[in-house]
């Protein structure tokens, strides 16, 4: 059983961490034949990543890979704990088609939670369908949900830019934001105007949803609703 959630993008960016700019999903350049993959830009300053923290259901032997693609080299593929400690890590080639990169022989202890990660430098990365698989279990399996949630499942929450967004006659700016001007916030500026986010739920349970909102009138909403298809 594959432990990584939504591991070739079909559910766009669902169970995945990404670095706040130049990352994201795109389907220019998918594996699988599929036409989702993640990217990173690699291309400006800063840290470029792709993530997922899974937590082990089992104490055993694991084995974790990812196809990717670059346009150079410099990036890198890993497993590490919470605590960022390296459990395996493998260099990405220079350049050319896509290529598998596989850790294998990861020993792993149940209940611990792990980072899946990969990594760009100075040049693209795009990358499809992880896989964290036990080759040998070694210990009861724990039936606590796989994915662990611990922190707000809102991407972008507070339009550092507008990836991750869908925006109908809306934006963001940043002359009246919730902690003063300068502070990046969203506008609707028409009747018809909406601004939405689709995530997945990680497990049955209770929820809060909360928001910061100036308006000029009434009439507006703020909505939670199901969109399962």
């Amino acid at each position: 059983q594959n432990l990584v959630v939504n591991p070739s993008f079909k559910d766009d960016t669902s169970g995945w961490s990404f670095s706040e700019k130049g990352a994201g999903i795109a389907e220019n350049n998918a594996h699988d034949g599929d036409s989702k993959h993640f990217y990173l830009d690699g291309s400006q300053t800063g840290e470029f990543y792709v993530s997922q923290k899974i937590r082990v259901p089992a104490d055993g032997v694991y084995t974790a890979s990812v196809w990717v693609s670059t346009g150079a080299g410099g990036g890198r593929f890993g497993i590490r704990r919470e605590d960022g400690t390296d459990l395996g890590s493998a260099d990405l080639a220079n350049g050319g088609g896509y290529k598998q990169y596989t850790l294998d022989s990861l020993e792993l202890q149940g209940g611990e939670k792990v980072e899946i990660y990969v990594t760009a430098a100075t040049y693209w990365v795009n990358g499809d369908e992880f896989s964290l698989v036990c080759t040998e279990q070694k210990g009861e399996i724990d039936n606590t949900p796989d994915y662990i949630f611990d922190g707000n499942m809102v991407r972008n929450p507070s339009f550092a830019d507008s990836d991750s967004w869908i925006m109908s006659t809306a934006g963001y700016a940043s002359n009246n934001g919730h902690n003063g001007s300068g502070d990046r916030h969203f506008y609707i500026n028409q009747a018809k105007g909406s601004i939405s986010q689709q995530f997945q739920v990680p497990y049955t349970g209770y929820y809060k949803a909360g928001l910061w909102v100036a308006s000029a009138g009434t009439g507006g909403k703020f909505i939670m609703s199901d969109v399962t298809t």
